[in-house]
């Protein structure tokens, strides 16, 4: 059989990224498509190096997707968090139906379908592609998956000391939680077998813990004391930042920690499904952690890409 053509979005960002490393060790059955803005830039270079397909071409440019939409059988879809994120999500949709794409997954968010959740706007945005991605008749279906909180978050957010995590949420309360690896070799497994996965919409989250806990499991692989604290007390994160609020009541209301999902299903597709100690321990995390004076990673606050809802960065 032919290898299948799939594009996949947001290649240069965690989630569309993981789906390329894992849609690359199946490259017998797939051709990697995507889609940048800057086909000569330096991580487009990267993905050709990878043997990745590059095309040039822009969310905000229906044009360019119709383009790179040529001969695809699939689609990768992540859409940022902007304010612009419904059109686009609908410029990719229209753009791949007209198309002939037959399969689609797109890459939603667990809080995306809870009443409380849609509060966050960056959640209803989710929800209202997911609507339109309904909407249409795929000739081999869609899947919806609807990650939680990365593991990852846990390398990018300050403080600047070492020994101490810092969020904007309360430590007390349950986050969902999933390995941005792990969403990449679930999407893969999807447009390896579309027929399981059609009409299937999934939460990932491989485990459901609070920061404390995420500060016992660094503590116990590292075997150096570790703490969780928040940034900000949350009355002063809701006047200081108010989009940041119905994210945080979200997650204070316990209805964040209390997302349903699957792990039985989950470690069927994925038997390996990491928890956040077997991440720690693939990421090297205990020997980065115990080599560093300094947690150096907390200079990503700052950072405009992340902003104060740094744990639900696409």
């Amino acid at each position: 059989m032919a290898p299948k053509t799939i594009l996949v979005f947001g290649a240069t960002g965690r989630q569309g990224g993981a789906c390329i490393d894992a849609l690359l060790t199946l490259q017998d059955h797939f051709i990697i498509r995507t889609l940048v803005r800057h086909p000569n830039g330096p991580a487009a270079a990267k993905l050709k190096d990878c043997g990745v397909e590059v095309a040039q071409g822009d969310l905000n440019e229906p044009e360019s997707i119709t383009r790179a939409l040529d001969g695809v059988y699939g689609v990768f879809l992540i859409t940022p968090f902007t304010k612009r994120e419904v059109l686009q999500g609908a410029n990719v949709i229209d753009a791949a139906f007209q198309a002939g794409v037959r399969y689609l997954v797109f890459t939603s968010a667990a809080g995306a379908t809870s009443p409380s959740g849609r509060k966050f706007s960056g959640y209803n945005n989710k929800y209202l592609i997911e609507e339109k991605i309904r909407a249409k008749s795929w000739a081999d279906g869609f899947t919806v998956i609807r990650p939680g909180l990365f593991f990852e978050n846990v390398e990018m957010l300050g403080p600047l000391i070492r020994g101490s995590i810092t969020t904007v949420f309360p430590g007390g309360h349950k986050l969902p939680l999933i390995s941005v690896y792990d969403i990449g070799r679930f999407a893969s497994q999807c447009f390896l077998d579309p027929p399981s996965f059609a009409g299937k919409e999934v939460t990932l989250v491989s485990e459901v813990l609070t920061g404390a806990e995420l500060a016992q499991h660094i503590t116990y692989v590292s075997g150096q004391p570790w703490k969780y604290s928040q940034v900000l007390p949350t009355r002063a994160l809701k006047v200081l930042v108010p989009s940041a609020a119905p994210l945080l009541d979200f997650v204070i209301s316990g209805d964040a920690g209390a997302v349903p999902y699957d792990p039985i299903y989950l470690h069927q597709v994925i038997p390996d499904l990491e928890s956040f100690k077997s991440w720690c321990d693939r990421k090297g995390l205990a020997i980065k952690l115990y080599k560093l004076p300094t947690y150096a990673y907390g200079k990503a606050l700052k950072d405009r890409a992340f902003g104060w809802t740094g744990m639900v960065k696409v």
